[in-house]
């Protein structure tokens, strides 16, 4: 919890003053100007031809697995374990939270860098628990009234800043 505060309030300072971060849509073209002002130094991504598929199949991917639990709640009628289905989902999203600052980064293989990263960064466990608090920060702040697009762009700038930590400590991230 206290890595993910400190990402998101590092988040909240670079959001802050750096008005090209501060708009819509996170694509690739805003993970490349994040990472190049994070590192003070051009990003060597590559086209995002395909880059909607991955995301899609990323969301699919992660809403498959909070499907799992529900499904399995309807079968047995214990509906106790539809409440797994966010971690279903989060555990997921924990092995792909990486997956655009990767494309962005110029990765030819980008679900096996993303699941690298995830590898480095400490692994499944450990991925969740940072990730989950920036997920909540990016869900529920904007409903505390400090502003949806805000909140969405600072979870997003958290995840870049957390990647670039990662990617400078460990050499089997691209």
């Amino acid at each position: 919890m206290d890595e993910a505060r400190a990402l998101l309030a590092e988040a909240e300072e670079l959001h802050a003053h750096e008005p090209a971060l501060r708009a819509l849509p996170v694509d690739l073209a805003w993970m490349h100007g994040a990472l190049e002002h994070v590192r003070g130094a051009a990003s060597r991504g590559r086209s995002s031809r395909g880059l909607a598929r991955l995301v899609v199949a990323k969301y699919a991917l992660c809403l498959v697995a909070a499907l799992v639990p529900v499904a399995c709640a309807i079968a047995t009628s214990m509906a106790w374990i539809a409440l797994v289905a966010p971690l279903a989902f989060y555990v997921v999203e924990a092995q792909l939270v990486f997956l655009l600052p990767v494309v962005a980064d110029g990765s030819a293989h980008p679900w096996r860098d993303a699941w690298r990263a995830t590898r480095a960064a400490g692994g499944t466990a450990r991925v969740t628990s940072i990730v989950v608090p920036i997920a909540g920060f990016m869900l529920f702040e904007g409903l505390a009234g400090r502003g949806f697009v805000r909140s969405w762009l600072v979870g997003c700038l958290a995840v870049v800043l957390w990647y670039e930590d990662v990617r400078r400590a460990a050499r089997s991230v691209p």
